[in-house]
């Protein structure tokens, strides 16, 4: 429900919480962002019923606790802060004392702490009150606080105003002024907003991705996982591909994702991001900041994981879109509001640190490409002029932006001409794999084949004699197919299926000369004997060491 902010009576005015305010916004978020990890985690972990039992009263439990013990006073129409002719009186207030009187509050102030507002009032010393944290519960008796994360944008400038005024009657000061520096924040925002109101650049970036990872999805991928295929087939960067002649790889890897949660993932940083950075530094310098960075990011990308894989993903140009919002912030730091030059710098430092870290702890992640990307963007924006200085950026921004392509291009062409070989040519890979799978597939056949050629004989369908030409004129043929199969397949060396490759078409040798082996047959019997028995027999023997290879390549 939206709730009245404020409700003023005779001499009493009341402040309470809103769904406009940040704690309303956080407990969704906290609730969204919740449910998503958990469809995440259904979706790719083995499961039974009793394991979705206990997975959704974990998450049901964990995040309700969260939200009760930290949201539950923030609940829309909660009372905030009643403020009167005698005092200020909140349920909120830090420590036991809930009803504070003018006479004992030496000042006020709307303070920043953990990144949400506070009211904080400094309490006079006649009251004796100890001026210390308590080292349990963190609270000051001298210094009491009332967080205003409940209340939205225009409760908090009311309680400013409405404080100011109680203050004012009550000292020798014409004016007081309490300073609201999310207010500030919020008409910075407003200001910067109004650079670029319709920032179309970034709506066009998440846009595309989404139409391609749509087109893909409808062509045949997995909502859950792109095949490395589909992803060469689709433009996937590759060093092998590039060194090749497939430069435009570079590119088109930046609008490809391997799965649903890859692109969601990246499209809702890009936003974060994208949508201040675009208005910083308008929609042409930021259009070349989110290729370049991207491109760069690519072009690394070849001297490591694209290496033996294909890398696909924004990530190398959101990493250079967000290496830009650090530099432009960094950069006017003492220009900007404090609290929203320091906030920014602190999340901005956690969350590029915090994901280089965790890409170069996991498996999977492209981190050159995020690496490159990062200091691609954050070069150019210390070299590229921001509309946080409209006079440079007006006379600047072309000569520096051509300078910054020019850089960007030559950094570049760089990498990719100094890139080593391609440990792993990923085009003959990808068929080669496909035709071991079919190999793989004939054999598994054909094994069944011989299996029931046996029950046959058993049975008395087939004769022994018959069955043993058959083993010369069907099988061995048929076995000398697979193995033609099998060996024009290809699989690289760091591919774990290889020893089991190797050991298949070993075993294929085997039997075809097996089946190959002219048969004689004793006087008066009619049970077919190999024509070189040492042979055979060694025959059989390897072929039981190459069984027992088989099955552990199978296991591993």
């Amino acid at each position: 429900m939206d709730s009245k902010s404020q409700v003023i009576q005779p001499g009493i005015e009341s402040f309470f919480s809103s769904n406009r305010g940040e704690a309303y916004k956080s407990r969704m978020l906290l609730w969204g962002f919740a449910l998503i990890g958990f469809t995440i985690s259904m979706l790719r972990a083995p499961h039974t019923g009793t394991n979705v039992v206990a997975m959704v009263i974990s998450f049901l439990v964990l995040i309700g606790l969260v939200d009760y013990f930290l949201l539950r006073q923030f609940r829309p129409g909660q009372l905030v802060i009643q403020i009167s002719d005698e005092g200020i009186e909140s349920p909120m207030l830090s420590g036991p004392r809930k009803k504070l009187s003018w006479k004992d509050i030496k000042n006020v102030s709307i303070q920043v702490i953990h990144d949400q507002p506070y009211l904080v009032f400094a309490l006079s010393p006649d009251l004796g009150l100890p001026d210390k944290k308590h080292f349990l519960t963190g609270i000051n008796p001298s210094r009491p606080h009332i967080s205003l994360a409940g209340l939205d944008a225009q409760a908090q400038d009311l309680l400013a105003e409405a404080l100011s005024r109680h203050l004012c009657n009550r000292s020798d000061q014409s004016v007081v002024d309490i300073t609201n520096p999310v207010r500030e924040v919020r008409k910075f925002l407003e200001s910067v907003r109004e650079l670029a109101p319709m920032p179309w650049v970034t709506s066009f970036l998440v846009v595309a991705n989404a139409i391609v990872w749509i087109a893909m999805v409808a062509s045949g991928a997995k909502i859950l996982g792109a095949p490395i295929s589909m992803l060469y087939e689709w433009g996937a960067n590759a060093t092998s591909a590039v060194q090749s002649g497939q430069s435009w790889r570079l590119l088109t890897s930046m609008f490809l994702h391997g799965d649903v949660f890859h692109l969601v993932i990246n499209m809702a940083a890009l936003v974060s991001a994208g949508l201040i950075v675009e208005r910083i530094y308008g929609h042409l310098l930021y259009t070349l900041i989110y290729f370049a960075s991207g491109i760069v990011g690519s072009s690394l990308s070849l001297h490591f994981a694209s290496q033996t894989t294909v890398a696909v993903g924004a990530s190398g140009a959101i990493f250079g879109v967000t290496g830009a919002l650090f530099v432009a912030i960094f950069q006017h730091r003492k220009r900007l509001p404090n609290y929203f030059s320091k906030q920014m710098i602190t999340s901005l430092s956690f969350f590029i640190t915090y994901s280089i870290i965790q890409s170069l702890t996991k498996t999977g992640i492209d981190t050159a490409a995020h690496v490159g990307g990062l200091l691609a963007g954050s070069a150019l924006a210390h070299l590229l002029p921001e509309r946080l200085n409209i006079v440079a950026f007006r006379q600047q921004r072309l000569q520096r932006g051509v300078i910054g392509l020019a850089l960007a291009i030559l950094t570049s062409v760089s990498l990719v001409h100094f890139a080593p070989e391609a440990s792993v040519d990923i085009e003959k890979s990808i068929h080669g794999s496909a035709t071991v799978a079919a190999g793989m597939k004939q054999f598994a056949e054909l094994m069944e084949s011989l299996v029931q050629e046996e029950k046959d004989v058993a049975a008395g369908k087939i004769s022994i004699k018959e069955s043993d030409e058959r083993s010369r004129s069907v099988f061995a043929p048929r076995m000398a197919e697979v193995l033609k199969t099998l060996r024009n397949g290809y699989l690289p060396p760091t591919d774990p299926r290889l020893p089991l490759l190797k050991a298949t078409i070993r075993m294929g040798e085997l039997m075809e000369e097996s089946l190959a082996m002219q048969s004689v047959y004793q006087p008066g019997s009619n049970i077919p004997l190999p024509a070189d028995p040492a042979r055979a027999a060694e025959i059989k023997r390897e072929m039981v060491e190459v069984m027992s290879a088989i099955k552990k390549a199978n296991s591993q």
